[in-house]
């Protein structure tokens, strides 16, 4: 019986050079982002019927750890890698940081059921 899994290799973007594997799981994987710093790799993994979201070390020993509690997809790291932001279950908030006091604030105009806006042919 073949094994339901997933392997991602990790290649030079100069050429060359050999590829490495990073990740050989058991279970599926999908939308692996590394982080701007290039220590952590997070992703999405099936297991036991649900995607969620895990963060392990990139190309160097040591544990995955599972981020998100009751599913999730889509991560993301913040451009300093320091935090990472994925879709949860219900999709229905998106939290924000708020700026400190003194600080300018920037608008954020959300547009919803925009593809009705869309000419024909779009």
């Amino acid at each position: 019986m073949a094994r339901l899994g997933t392997t991602a290799w990790a290649l030079s973007l100069e050429g060359g050079g050999e590829s490495e594997v990073v990740l050989d799981l058991e279970s599926i994987l999908d939308e692996p982002q590394v982080s701007p710093d290039g220590r952590w790799l997070a992703y999405i993994s099936l297991d036991a019927g649900r995607w969620n979201v895990y963060v392990q070390p990139f190309r160097r020993p040591g544990e995955r750890v599972r981020v998100s509690r009751n599913g999730g997809g889509s991560p993301k790291w913040r451009d300093d890698g320091q935090e990472l932001f994925y879709v949860a279950s219900d999709g229905q908030r998106f939290l924000v940081v708020e700026p400190a006091k003194g600080e300018e604030l920037e608008r954020i105009h959300v547009i919803t059921n925009w593809t009705s806006l869309l000419e024909p042919g779009d």
